[in-house]
């Protein structure tokens, strides 16, 4: 990790749209690097 570059908190983030959006939320954190993909599906 460098000190001058932002990461976000996957966890934060997760638990953010699960509260917010959807009950349905993945998270994808196999990269290689810090990154991550949230992935919110609509409910019914």
């Amino acid at each position: 990790m460098k000190d001058y570059l932002y990461y976000a908190d996957p966890l934060f983030l997760f638990d953010y749209c699960k509260t917010n959006f959807s009950r349905n939320v993945a998270i994808l954190h196999d990269y290689n690097l810090y990154e991550f993909t949230i992935i919110v599906r609509k409910n019914g």
